[in-house]
């Protein structure tokens, strides 16, 4: 079997340590040089030569790829997608935001292609050297395609789920992580910010927005979600960030359509009334303008 991983980054090091135990021909594509896996989860550093294929070039045979890229990514690589995938290859996509399957339907049938919902938080440190700060989960949805998936998958290391709901999984990652990253993207701090309790109602708030597009774009939001959520947060150790933190500090770009983007516009489209998020929105969006002619 040949499986191939597209995105070294992060998420890209935790699904192939997932995929090590299987006796599969494995190649990485990453748009950037990348000779070296290493990986830190707990006590333990996973250290490892890799040949990254940095050029867009056809390779037969594939049957699964896994993308790894954030929604930000996909203009360029759709080179990378034309060479990479047949009417044979399974795509799995992992990445934040809702339409998983949208960016790739030009190219793929839609039942060839396997929505993901990932918990992994991880981080590069001082050394260089992704660190995994948790047990990570992986959400799918109830299908033949997931159930092939899963099996390719070490649970001992990347605990798998099918569920039937998968909407409501994605709008409820989705109200999290876009809420809490806007927060702390626009403010430049971590979650030491919500010992203030003003922090707090503004992150209510952030929540409430998205819960009313969640219920009208069908999703299945529990009654008691927001405080679930606000009760999350004041737990969190006052050093935690968030992607959308780690890249605004970085000078890279922020994942906002993903995120805050795709709660405005679909607000817009149910005409429901959300001025944090649209605003939200627009400020990330002026951060990475301003990253951008700073690069």
């Amino acid at each position: 079997m040949k499986i191939g991983v597209f995105g070294m980054g992060a998420i890209g090091h935790v699904i192939t340590h997932s995929l090590g135990h299987h006796e599969a021909d494995l190649l990485f594509f990453n748009r950037s040089l990348k000779d070296e896996f290493r990986l830190k989860f707990g006590k333990i550093i996973i250290e490892n030569p890799i040949e990254a294929i940095t050029i867009p070039r056809p390779i037969n045979g594939f049957e699964w790829l896994i993308v790894c890229l954030k929604e930000y990514h996909y203009e360029k690589a759709i080179p990378w997608l034309q060479k990479l995938v047949s009417a044979k290859t399974k795509v799995v996509v992992i990445r934040n935001g809702l339409d998983l399957k949208g960016p790739l339907l030009p190219y793929l049938n839609p039942s060839q292609i396997l929505e993901t919902i990932i918990d992994a938080p991880t981080q590069m440190n001082s050394d260089g050297v992704y660190e995994l700060l948790r047990s990570p989960k992986l959400l799918l949805p109830d299908n033949s395609l997931a159930t092939e998936f899963q099996n390719l998958i070490n649970q001992d290391f990347l605990s798998v789920r099918l569920v039937e709901d998968f909407k409501t999984k994605q709008w409820e990652k989705l109200i999290e992580s876009a809420s809490l990253g806007a927060l702390l993207a626009l403010s430049g701090e971590t979650c030491w910010i919500f010992e203030d309790e003003k922090v707090v109602a503004l992150y209510g708030q952030l929540i409430e927005e998205a819960i009313q597009v969640a219920q009208k774009d069908g999703a299945l939001i529990v009654s008691n979600f927001k405080t679930q959520l606000i009760e999350k947060a004041k737990k969190y150790p006052p050093e935690k960030g968030s992607s959308m933190l780690t890249d605004r500090l970085s000078g890279r770009q922020i994942e906002i359509d993903a995120k805050s983007g795709v709660i405005s516009r679909l607000g817009k489209r149910y005409q429901i009334s959300i001025p944090l998020h649209d605003l939200g929105s627009v400020l990330l969006g002026k951060v990475n303008k301003a990253a951008s002619m700073e690069r």
